[in-house]
């Protein structure tokens, strides 16, 4: 886990979601309202949104088994370690309840009315992050790359515990409200390219350079290091889409 965000404290950012007095900076929203959320590390039991992906885990469950096999030439006597993504703190986790995981980027695109008061979960990587300030207020956008994500944890030999998909749904932005330039300046460092995000939001479709991009106005972002996650072992969609190994981890 990273240490804790020194713009945010624990790296978690709790906002009312934006559209109503939400700034403007250069033609994009800034979440305004509460103050950074305090992450507070809690236990993850199972609960009833895992009754509905049990097929997909199932099939992960049989490919972690063969990943194994690939890996020690051993079959295994009992199933490897794998379970639900567990939320770091009480914020994240009702959150977490609460979203949406079936709604990606595209569809917000295609439509984005019917999605306009859904609460959304994604997975993304950073791939860059830009300061804006002005008279309404001071925010850093992130450009994140989109990822699939099964919303599984694994046990990698490396200390790995999320197996991305290296496919996505493109490039999306969001808004991290800070106080000042200073704070946004300790952001950009702490949110630096590749590091992986849990964001909870909800999407808007903007243009940029006469570009549609989507925004996700942010209610919680949870960062993680590079040194948890890969992107080479697994590669997989949408739920209930086929998954293919890459290499063994």
């Amino acid at each position: 886990m990273p240490p804790p965000c020194p713009c945010t404290r624990e790296g978690a950012v709790q906002s009312r979601p934006a559209g109503i007095g939400a700034a403007r900076l250069t033609g994009l929203a800034i979440n305004e309202g509460d103050e950074p959320a305090i992450g507070e590390g809690s236990p993850f039991s199972l609960n009833a949104t895992l009754c509905r992906r049990d097929n997909f885990k199932v099939q992960r469950v049989v490919v972690s088994i063969l990943l194994l096999v690939l890996s020690t030439g051993v079959a295994p006597i009992v199933a490897p370690q794998s379970g639900p993504y567990k939320p770091v703190s009480d914020r994240e986790r009702e959150s977490y309840r609460r979203a949406s995981r079936t709604i990606y980027p595209t569809d917000i695109l295609e439509q984005p009315d019917k999605y306009h008061d859904s609460l959304i979960v994604w997975a993304a990587l950073v791939d860059s992050a830009q300061d804006v300030q002005a008279p309404s207020g001071v925010a850093v956008f992130l450009f994140a790359g989109h990822r699939y994500f099964d919303w599984i944890e694994d046990r990698g030999p490396r200390g790995e515990r999320f197996f991305l998909s290296p496919r996505g749904e493109g490039t999306f932005l969001l808004a991290l409200p800070v106080a000042n330039m200073l704070e946004a300046s300790k952001a950009r460092q702490y949110y630096r390219a590749k590091t992986m995000i849990v964001a909870y939001g909800y999407a808007r479709v903007v243009e940029r350079s006469g570009t549609r991009l989507v925004q996700l106005l942010v209610t919680y972002v949870q960062p993680y290091p590079q040194t948890v996650y890969r992107q080479d072992v697994l590669d997989y969609g949408r739920r209930g889409e086929p998954i293919k190994v890459l290499r063994p981890p």
